[in-house]
């Protein structure tokens, strides 16, 4: 059996099965060896691993994603290199840099680089301040715009109460189930239990336990799982999870409740 290790302290075991194959991946020399024999995610075709990195030591461009073969710097002839013509230059982030047309790249410069910009107190503006600076200020790159109130819908939503309703043929049925179905807190407890309604999935004979994440998580998502998860149990609106079976997930609550 073969052991491998995943993220978040997972081990899956898989059967060990090898073969000797000669590989060529385009530009690069053939490779002859021997192979672990295992599903591939995301439907590609095969993993190289630090072994192949190492004997190969290709240039890795990050930003793109692609690799290509290390040129080889003996026995080059020598040629006359020609430097790109001068761009006028800006301030991004506090550095001066080389005026690059697409607004694309810009976003990419924050994405990938620490920003070193000015901190200062958030100030309310007129719009007319706003087109006033966008026409003058050539410091501004790129702007973002961020609503700190609830939408219209959100606050209709929140203003409505059971006093609205009363038109609506639904009203009575609504309200007898108003501190049970539809109460606005949860209680601290978990559901009861309901003869005849309880809820399953019915697998095959055999069937393997699956106990991946749906989507990958960052350090900050996983922190704030975790933390979800326990105030939740210590709520008692959840128990702890032991079934083989699991995947970690969470609710985000939506505007309008």
């Amino acid at each position: 059996m073969m052991q491998v290790d995943l993220g978040y302290d997972q081990v899956v075991h898989r059967p060990r099965r090898t073969v000797h194959i000669n590989l060529q991946i385009p530009g690069f020399p053939l490779t002859s060896g021997i192979f672990q024999v295992m599903p591939v995610p995301e439907n590609k075709d095969v993993i190289i691993g630090m072994m192949w990195l190492r004997e190969q030591n290709p240039d890795m461009d990050w930003g793109t994603g692609r690799m290509t073969h290390r040129i080889n710097t003996e026995h080059l002839e020598e040629v006359q290199l020609r430097l790109p013509k001068q761009r006028p230059a800006r301030r991004v982030a506090g550095r001066r840099s080389a005026r690059v047309e697409p607004i694309r790249e810009i976003f990419n410069y924050y994405r990938q680089q620490d920003h070193h910009g000015r901190h200062e107190t958030t100030r309310l503006i007129s719009s007319q301040q706003f087109l006033r600076m966008l026409r003058h200020d050539k410091d501004i790159e790129a702007v973002f715009v961020i609503n700190p109130h609830d939408s219209e819908k959100a606050e209709r939503f929140k203003s409505q109460g059971w006093e609205t309703l009363k038109g609506n043929p639904a009203h009575l049925t609504l309200r007898k189930y108003a501190n049970t179905v539809f109460r606005t807190e949860l209680p601290n407890e978990t559901p009861p239990v309901r003869e005849g309604i309880e809820h399953e999935i019915l697998l095959k004979p055999g069937t393997k336990p699956i106990s991946v994440k749906l989507w990958r998580q960052s350090p900050e998502q996983r922190t704030t799982i975790q933390e979800l998860n326990t105030e939740m149990v210590q709520a008692g609106i959840i128990r702890p999870s032991t079934p083989a079976f699991s995947a970690p997930t969470f609710c985000v609550k939506k505007p309008i409740g």
